[in-house]
Protein backbone atom coordinates (compact mmCIF):
# COMPACT_ATOMS: atom_id res chain seq x y z
CA UNK A 1 0.00 0.00 0.00
CA UNK A 2 3.17 2.55 0.45
CA UNK A 3 3.94 3.69 -2.42
CA UNK A 4 6.91 5.41 -0.98
CA UNK A 5 8.29 1.79 -0.48
CA UNK A 6 9.80 -0.89 -2.59
CA UNK A 7 7.62 -3.35 -3.71
CA UNK A 8 7.79 -6.01 -1.17
CA UNK A 9 6.86 -8.82 -3.32
CA UNK A 10 5.17 -11.84 -1.97
CA UNK A 11 4.22 -12.38 1.46
CA UNK A 12 7.20 -15.19 2.20
CA UNK A 13 9.25 -13.06 0.23
CA UNK A 14 8.40 -10.02 2.31
CA UNK A 15 8.82 -12.69 5.74
CA UNK A 16 12.38 -13.77 4.20
CA UNK A 17 13.71 -9.91 4.10
CA UNK A 18 11.63 -9.02 7.64
CA UNK A 19 13.57 -11.83 9.08
CA UNK A 20 16.90 -11.65 7.31
CA UNK A 21 16.75 -7.45 8.03
CA UNK A 22 16.75 -6.47 5.24
CA UNK A 23 13.58 -4.32 4.05
CA UNK A 24 13.87 -0.78 3.52
CA UNK A 25 14.58 0.47 6.90
CA UNK A 26 16.36 -2.40 8.28
CA UNK A 27 16.17 -5.02 11.14
CA UNK A 28 12.84 -5.04 13.61
CA UNK A 29 14.59 -6.92 15.73
CA UNK A 30 17.92 -4.63 15.78
CA UNK A 31 15.37 -1.77 16.52
CA UNK A 32 13.54 -2.77 18.97
CA UNK A 33 16.55 -4.27 21.15
CA UNK A 34 18.22 -1.08 20.70
CA UNK A 35 15.57 0.60 22.63
CA UNK A 36 15.22 -2.55 24.98
CA UNK A 37 18.86 -2.44 26.29
CA UNK A 38 19.06 1.14 26.06
CA UNK A 39 20.05 2.37 29.75
CA UNK A 40 17.12 4.33 30.57
CA UNK A 41 14.30 4.16 33.04
CA UNK A 42 11.46 6.13 31.20
CA UNK A 43 10.55 2.84 28.55
CA UNK A 44 6.90 1.58 28.72
CA UNK A 45 6.32 -1.71 26.98
CA UNK A 46 3.00 -2.78 26.50
CA UNK A 47 1.61 -5.21 23.74
CA UNK A 48 -1.03 -4.81 21.81
CA UNK A 49 -2.95 -8.30 23.22
CA UNK A 50 -2.62 -6.59 26.25
CA UNK A 51 -4.40 -3.75 25.11
CA UNK A 52 -6.94 -5.75 23.36
CA UNK A 53 -7.62 -7.73 26.47
CA UNK A 54 -7.81 -5.06 28.92
CA UNK A 55 -7.49 -1.47 27.26
CA UNK A 56 -9.00 0.45 30.23
CA UNK A 57 -5.84 -0.80 32.67
CA UNK A 58 -3.39 -0.08 29.83
CA UNK A 59 -4.71 3.34 29.24
CA UNK A 60 -4.51 3.62 33.19
CA UNK A 61 -0.82 2.07 33.58
CA UNK A 62 0.04 4.71 30.53
CA UNK A 63 -1.21 7.34 32.24
CA UNK A 64 0.33 6.51 35.38
CA UNK A 65 3.66 5.80 33.81
CA UNK A 66 3.52 9.12 32.62
CA UNK A 67 2.71 10.69 35.39
CA UNK A 68 -0.38 12.23 34.25
CA UNK A 69 -3.43 10.46 35.98
CA UNK A 70 -6.79 10.97 34.40
CA UNK A 71 -9.88 10.97 35.86
CA UNK A 72 -12.48 7.84 35.32
CA UNK A 73 -14.51 9.61 32.68
CA UNK A 74 -11.24 10.87 30.39
CA UNK A 75 -10.20 7.23 30.83
CA UNK A 76 -13.51 6.22 29.66
CA UNK A 77 -13.00 8.89 26.78
CA UNK A 78 -9.51 7.48 25.63
CA UNK A 79 -11.23 3.88 25.76
CA UNK A 80 -13.96 4.29 23.38
CA UNK A 81 -11.65 6.82 20.96
CA UNK A 82 -8.83 4.43 21.28
CA UNK A 83 -10.60 1.30 20.29
CA UNK A 84 -9.68 -0.51 16.98
CA UNK A 85 -13.05 -0.12 15.47
CA UNK A 86 -13.09 3.53 16.75
CA UNK A 87 -9.65 3.91 15.09
CA UNK A 88 -10.24 2.17 11.71
CA UNK A 89 -13.44 4.18 11.35
CA UNK A 90 -11.38 7.74 12.19
CA UNK A 91 -10.02 9.09 9.08
CA UNK A 92 -7.51 11.05 11.45
CA UNK A 93 -5.89 7.68 11.94
CA UNK A 94 -6.74 5.25 9.47
CA UNK A 95 -4.70 6.74 6.62
CA UNK A 96 -7.51 7.57 4.16
CA UNK A 97 -6.66 10.74 3.84
CA UNK A 98 -3.38 10.70 2.41
CA UNK A 99 -3.15 10.54 -1.07
CA UNK A 100 -3.50 8.02 -3.07
CA UNK A 101 0.01 8.85 -5.00
CA UNK A 102 1.28 7.79 -1.61
CA UNK A 103 -0.76 5.27 -0.19
CA UNK A 104 -2.73 3.14 -2.58
CA UNK A 105 -6.02 2.35 -0.27
CA UNK A 106 -7.02 -0.22 -3.27
CA UNK A 107 -4.59 -2.42 -1.73
CA UNK A 108 -6.44 -3.31 1.35
CA UNK A 109 -7.21 -1.10 4.38
CA UNK A 110 -4.27 -0.11 6.55
CA UNK A 111 -5.84 -1.57 9.54
CA UNK A 112 -7.06 -4.52 9.09
CA UNK A 113 -8.98 -6.66 11.48
CA UNK A 114 -7.52 -5.94 14.93
CA UNK A 115 -8.01 -9.42 16.01
CA UNK A 116 -5.30 -10.96 18.42
CA UNK A 117 -3.10 -14.18 16.35
CA UNK A 118 -4.69 -13.57 13.31
CA UNK A 119 -1.33 -13.82 11.99
CA UNK A 120 -1.60 -17.44 12.38
CA UNK A 121 -3.94 -17.10 9.52
CA UNK A 122 -1.35 -15.77 7.44
CA UNK A 123 1.59 -18.20 7.94
CA UNK A 124 2.35 -21.53 6.15
CA UNK A 125 3.65 -23.74 8.90
CA UNK A 126 6.42 -23.04 7.41
CA UNK A 127 6.60 -19.93 7.64
CA UNK A 128 5.73 -20.35 11.12
CA UNK A 129 8.67 -22.69 12.00
CA UNK A 130 10.99 -20.41 10.07
CA UNK A 131 9.63 -17.73 12.31
CA UNK A 132 10.27 -19.84 15.45
CA UNK A 133 13.72 -21.01 14.39
CA UNK A 134 14.71 -17.02 13.73
CA UNK A 135 13.37 -15.83 17.22
CA UNK A 136 15.08 -18.15 19.02
CA UNK A 137 18.56 -16.91 17.20
CA UNK A 138 17.94 -13.77 17.92
CA UNK A 139 16.99 -13.41 21.68
CA UNK A 140 13.58 -11.81 23.02
CA UNK A 141 14.31 -8.32 24.11
CA UNK A 142 11.32 -8.12 26.43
Amino acid sequence: MANFLPDPGSFPEFLHQFLEGTLHFGSWFDHVKGWTTATMNNLLHITYEEMSMDLHGAIKRISSFLQCPLEEGKVNDCVKHGSFNSMKDNKMVNYTLIAEEIMDHSKGSFMRQGTVGDWKNMFTEEQDQYLVQEKLQCPSPF
